[in-house]
């Protein structure tokens, strides 16, 4: 073992000087390898400890919180931390939820295969709740149309989502693409879908025999997989996210002019952040694929209605006089023509 002078003026050259192993073990006449040693030995000993794990105010009642998620491992952290609370625990809730998350292993996520369309194959349907917008007492919807291979949108506000009102905007929204994509998918819609049981699907007949007229088929989406329909899903967002913030409305008619107006001027005119290609420019390469319209399909609706003495009649929310037409529910004279 070299002598301790001859071990600090190795240390010295080494740390202070900077000389390589060779050249101190040349300059004082010692073996490289006893020099090397030297250097690890003391780099060993000036090596910093590790951390000492450090307690928190949760690690006395490490034991209990185990106990608790053994009887239901589904329990918030606070409904942990009123249980812990009553025992003397006196940390904060930040503490037990990382401990929680440390503690209870997380479920594994699912992977799901992107969904790829060709060009025409499919439009993806749903609607959008912008609420009670003009203090009416009755809810604006949006119903929102997208194609899946271009992503070129349309949208149109209602009142009411009854079937014939559905049938309308598809009516607007086929004329808007001038033609109609082979598959229509929906996401269970109560106008589409009248019957669901797992995979067995049970379409409206009125609306099975809109699909028959222009000749698409209707598609269902599975319940809770909102990645079939991520399409329309994020045409409602966005929607939501860039038309409507900071905008004012005269009535139902100046919301869809300045929905028409946003749709084209900006949401089919900008670069879409899935495609990284403009929609309306891709949506030329993508008509030709469409299958042509026919002519339009009767959404008119019929109500019949017994005319009360007042001759005021109620439809869609509104009261109007009814005409020589009507006929009194109680006796009276008739109007004749």
């Amino acid at each position: 073992m070299l002598p301790a002078a001859t071990q600090a003026e190795i240390l010295r050259l080494h740390y202070a000087e900077g000389w390589a192993h060779s050249r101190i073990a040349h300059h004082l006449g010692v073996n490289r390898k006893s020099v090397r040693k030297v250097v690890r030995r003391r780099s060993v000993a000036l090596a910093p400890a590790p951390p000492r794990p450090r307690g928190s105010l949760l690690t006395p009642f490490h034991a209990r919180l185990q106990a608790l998620l053994a009887q239901d491992p589904e329990r918030s952290a606070v409904n942990l931390l009123q249980v812990l609370r009553g025992e003397g625990y006196r940390g904060g809730i930040t503490i037990l939820r990382a401990a929680l998350a440390r503690t209870r292993p997380r479920p594994p996520r699912e992977a799901f295969v992107p969904l790829t369309f060709a060009p025409g194959e499919a439009f993806q349907v749903d609607w959008g709740e912008f609420g009670d917008v003009f203090g009416l007492g009755r809810l604006v919807h949006a119903f929102v149309r997208v194609t899946c291979f271009s992503r070129l949108l349309a949208v149109e506000f209602t009142f009411s989502q009854t079937l014939e009102a559905f049938l309308r905007c598809h009516e607007h929204a086929f004329a808007f693409f001038a033609g109609c994509g082979r598959e229509l998918w929906y996401d269970n819609l109560a106008s589409a879908v009248a019957e669901r049981r797992g995979r067995l699907v049970r379409f409206n007949p009125r609306f099975l025999a809109y699909a028959g007229h222009y000749g698409f088929r209707p598609v269902a989406c599975n319940v809770g997989r909102g990645q079939e329909k991520g399409r329309v899903e994020d045409a409602v967002k966005f929607l939501r996210g860039n038309f409507w913030p900071g905008r004012t409305f005269a009535d139902l008619a100046d919301l869809n002019a300045q929905a028409r107006g946003w749709r084209d001027t900006f949401a089919n005119q900008r670069e879409h952040a899935a495609t990284r290609k403009v929609p309306a420019l891709l949506f030329a390469a993508e008509r030709p694929h469409l299958l042509p319209l026919r002519e339009p399909y009767d959404t008119d609706e019929v109500r019949s209605a017994v005319v009360p003495p007042t001759w005021r009649l109620a439809f869609d929310g509104n009261r109007s006089s009814g005409g020589w037409w009507a006929r009194p529910s109680r006796c009276g004279p008739t109007p004749t023509p």
